[in-house]
């Protein structure tokens, strides 16, 4: 059985010390869009916190990569549509949130900004315009990503 199947296993059965145990030492979460780290204690504060409430679900995951020394998962969560579906205290996620913040502290707006944007990601903008019902709100995102690429130029990236 591959670790990330271990670690399907005891997430679902809610097992919080064998989801700490299958974790190295020395192991390093990332995310990949914030760039957020986590060490082994961080981390496993947060599943404890995530697993020991009885309405949160893990239902998309999905296994990268995998060899002897490394492991990558692609996990999808809105916390607050997630939440709401499962009757949900969004509080046991704040934990997964606070970062982004502490590192807009750290890194200043600018060098902490991300998303498509930022990225110059036309697909990504027309999509999310795409499901934009609202016109005000169309003209927000708009002027909201007209902004951000104001202050981060593609010749800066």
């Amino acid at each position: 059985m591959t670790v990330y199947d271990k670690l399907m296993k005891v997430m679902g059965d809610r097992n919080v010390e064998g989801y700490i145990d299958l974790i190295h030492e020395n192991a390093e979460v990332i995310f990949h869009k914030s760039g957020d780290r986590f060490g082994k204690t961080e981390w496993a504060s947060m599943v404890a916190g995530m697993m020991g409430n009885p309405k949160f679900v893990n239902d998309a995951s999905r296994c990268i990569y995998e060899n002897e020394d490394i492991l990558v998962l692609h996990n999808f969560m809105s916390p607050y549509e997630h939440a709401a579906e499962h009757d949900l205290p969004v509080e046991i996620l704040h934990a997964l949130m606070r970062p982004g913040p502490d590192k807009a502290i750290k890194l200043g707006p600018k060098k902490s900004q991300t998303g498509p944007a930022v990225r110059y990601d036309a697909p990504t903008l027309a999509k999310h315009l795409d499901s934009i019902k609202d016109p005000e709100v169309q003209q927000l995102y708009r002027l909201l990503s007209g902004s951000i690429q104001k202050h981060h130029p593609k010749d800066e990236l």
